[in-house]
């Protein structure tokens, strides 16, 4: 038989038991949504935080590339090559063409220069123009040819078609000091083709001895006999073709009318 303690006992113990699953219900939801709250703010504050450092990264790569193009400017691409003008090229065409007529004489200075042309060459020192004139190389001698060929003859009229030949255009200056003619009627002159004195360079190539008719030494005189002097130290030309030739200014050798 129970005792009303016990009822009571029993009624206590069924009311706590359903006073503790109405709590437990009472617990569980609201837990999970905490939880589901908290972890909505936590994906929140991930998503927030990857988004700032996704800025901060685009932010630094752009400062970066701002910075690598200021230290390292695009190279420019070259400038397209310009056709020259036609003044340019007509001027550098001109440049690579040869004179057609020799340039001026240093000579020029001793006295009115001639531009002539030349038809034949007799000798070593004696030309014809094609005007028909004859002209004989002033202030020098070469060895004669002909019937009593006089030794480097041949050789001295080579020399002096090395400079001039049948066509050749030169110039003949006169020499104030000297006579202008000699007794055959022939200019006495210095032949020059692009200022260079022929006489001059057949004496210095020892073609040709110095040779002062009647002692007149004209502008050049001094300049010739040291060319010449130094050709025989060097025996160079008829100085070692032909030795014992002698160098004698005053006297010279044959003035024939070759």
């Amino acid at each position: 038989m129970e005792s009303p303690s016990g009822q009571a006992g029993a009624g206590g113990s069924a009311s706590r038991a359903a006073g503790a699953g109405s709590l437990d219900r009472c617990d569980v939801t609201p837990c999970g949504v905490m939880v589901a709250l908290a972890a909505a703010a936590l994906a929140l504050l991930i998503g927030t935080a990857w988004g700032c450092v996704r800025r901060q990264r685009r932010r630094a790569c752009t400062g970066r590339s701002a910075v690598q193009q200021a230290a390292h400017p695009p190279t420019p691409a070259p400038a397209a090559p310009t056709a020259p003008s036609a003044a340019e090229s007509n001027a550098e065409a001109s440049s690579l063409e040869a004179p057609d007529s020799p340039g001026p004489s240093p000579m020029d200075a001793v006295g009115p220069a001639e531009l002539v042309e030349v038809a034949v060459v007799f000798d070593g020192d004696t030309i014809e123009l094609a005007d028909g004139r004859r002209v004989r190389l002033v202030q020098i001698d070469t060895p004669e040819g002909g019937e009593h060929e006089e030794c480097y003859a041949e050789e001295a009229r080579a020399a002096l078609l090395g400079w001039v030949s049948r066509g050749t255009e030169a110039r003949l200056v006169a020499d104030p000091l000297l006579d202008q003619e000699d007794r055959y009627g022939r200019l006495l002159r210095y032949v020059t083709i692009g200022g260079a004195n022929i006489n001059l360079e057949l004496g210095r190539a020892g073609a040709a001895t110095a040779w002062f008719v009647g002692g007149k030494r004209g502008a050049i005189a001094d300049e010739l006999l040291r060319a010449v002097r130094d050709a025989r130290t060097e025996r160079r030309g008829l100085w070692g073709a032909c030795p014992g030739t002698p160098l004698e200014p005053l006297s010279g050798g044959s003035d024939g009318p070759g």
